[in-house]
């Protein structure tokens, strides 16, 4: 019987960016716990944190497109709304920036519309 390797962790440099990252790390790291404690606390956590950050980003994807879809239907063949217009570039923008924080892969993305 084969076991399976541990699974390794990764660092994503744009957590750094997350303010609750931050906080997580210190609420779960405890300078009194032996250091090898603390890293299983550690992985444990951020693996906790990730989901959750992961949810979040999908969320507002969700509710992005959601939006971006209304306006579309709302605009008719041939009409401009100079107000719609501006604010579907503005959540096109939002929808990007969620993209690139969550570094969420847009195959993925599309399969899970398309699945829903």
């Amino acid at each position: 019987m084969q076991h399976a390797a541990p699974k390794q962790f990764k660092f994503e440099s744009a957590w750094l960016l997350e303010n609750s990252y931050k906080y997580m790390i210190s609420s779960c790291w405890d300078s009194i716990v032996i250091f090898l404690k603390n890293l299983v606390i550690f992985q444990r956590e951020v693996e906790r944190w990730k989901c959750n950050m992961l949810d979040t980003l999908l969320y507002h994807r969700r509710n992005i497109m959601l939006q971006i879809d209304g306006i579309e239907k709302s605009l008719a063949p041939g009409s401009c709304s100079n107000g719609f217009v501006r604010l579907e570039k503005k959540l096109l923008n939002e929808l990007a920036k969620n993209l690139k924080k969550g570094r969420v892969d847009v195959v993925s993305m599309f399969k899970d519309e398309i699945a829903s």
